[in-house]
């Protein structure tokens, strides 16, 4: 009977001895960070679905119009002037860069504003 007991035991620390080295491998694992970078859909209905903005640099007309608030006039009229757009965004603060997209007919500072949430340039 003692060799039972003898087994027992040593079962006994052997658990013990792989629960602690578990807690430390978790304790590890959940102190480190681990950094996630997020990508971007491929699609722009998903990644306007997803809060990413549109590029309007690459955006094409069927991207715009997917965009709230924006016809297909004013989406031709973007995509004309995006270069406009963008060189006249320098001249502006970083908070205050929306205001470039004005120079489009039919777009004000609200709207511009709007715009600004759905697109990056």
């Amino acid at each position: 009977m003692s060799r039972t007991y003898y087994n027992l035991a040593l079962l006994i620390v052997l658990c013990c001895s792989v629960l602690e080295v578990s807690k430390r491998i978790n304790t590890t694992l959940s102190t480190q960070k681990i950094r996630q970078i997020p990508v971007a859909p491929a699609d722009s209905e998903s990644q306007l679905a997803y809060g990413y903005k549109l590029n309007l640099g690459v955006v094409t007309l069927a991207d715009l119009e997917l965009v709230p608030g924006v016809s297909t006039q004013i989406a031709e009229e973007l995509l004309a002037k995006r270069g406009q757009i963008i060189t006249a965004s320098e001249q502006y603060d970083l908070k205050d860069r929306y205001r470039a997209l004005e120079v489009i007919k039919g777009i004000g500072p609200k709207t511009a504003k709007k715009l600004a949430n759905y697109l990056e340039w």
